[in-house]
């Protein structure tokens, strides 16, 4: 199971970092997990077929982590994509996201079924086993995600090899949570969120994010082999070995991964 991130900043792009999005791929499936402004064009720059796509799972609709779905459609639709894609989300994103198709005359050429997901449910994707849980994240419903494989994985080269049969976490936008560290259990990789550089500097009426060091100790707690902090604002992306050493005093296997970086975890 190869997991690679297009996108890794929080709220809007920097000129090294797009907005989060990342790739899953199997011998069986290639999931796309969020999709920012301008994952087509990154997606396409790193040599990832939009057509290729299995199905999307999307944490919740803030523009950084969604604005790119409907133009991601659209360009699937005029490139006479015929395969049927899944889209799976939390509540009212089937609402939202055919309002904007519907408004935008966007009428897609192949079938498309968006599925909204709630807490504690899990579902299979061809050789992928998907589970949920709720974060928090103010007024926005928001889910993070557990992906693992179901049947033994392709055999190929790996940038960085993890643990044996594991399984990969993406927190999506979230305060520390007890779900998603229940969700995060032993998980070979979890991506969290490192929204903030310290506590002292988040804003009084901000939603709600985690700081490195409380991704820390959420990857310590559930078990996690390897930790990597995603989704930094640009306001503190300067900062990021700052960032990065004050995470590794509390869980050392910490990591902050670049826009194109791969990750292989093998059975």
């Amino acid at each position: 199971m190869k997991i690679r991130f297009i996108g890794t900043s929080g709220g809007y792009p920097t000129a090294k970092r797009g907005t989060m999005a990342m790739t899953i791929s199997s011998e069986q499936a290639n999931l796309l997990v969020d999709c920012g402004e301008g994952t087509y064009r990154e997606m396409l720059t790193g040599g990832i077929s939009p057509l290729d796509l299995t199905a999307i799972l999307i944490s919740h609709q803030h523009g950084d982590h969604f604005f790119g779905l409907p133009g991601l459609i659209w360009g699937m639709h005029l490139r006479d994509r015929e395969m049927p894609l899944m889209i799976y989300g939390p509540a009212g994103l089937r609402e939202n996201l055919t309002t904007i198709l519907s408004v935008s005359g966007c009428r897609p050429s192949f079938q498309l079924e968006i599925v909204e997901r709630t807490s504690g449910d899990s579902w299979q994707i061809a050789d992928l086993a998907i589970e949920c849980a709720a974060g928090i994240h103010g007024s926005m419903p928001t889910l993070a995600y557990r992906v693992s494989k179901s049947a033994a994985p392709a055999k190929s080269p790996a940038k960085n090899r993890l643990g044996a049969r594991g399984a990969f976490v993406y927190s999506g936008d979230t305060a520390p949570c007890p779900e998603i560290e229940a969700l995060a259990a032993s998980a070979a990789l979890l991506a969290h969120e490192a929204t903030w550089r310290s506590p002292d500097e988040v804003p009084s009426q901000a939603q709600k994010h985690s700081t490195a060091s409380e991704a820390a100790e959420i990857a310590a707690r559930a078990g996690a082999k390897r930790l990597l902090l995603v989704h930094l604002s640009p306001k503190w992306v300067d900062h990021s070995e700052e960032i990065l050493t004050s995470a590794r005093l509390i869980f050392p296997e910490t990591s902050i991964p670049a826009d194109g970086d791969s990750y292989i975890i093998v059975d």
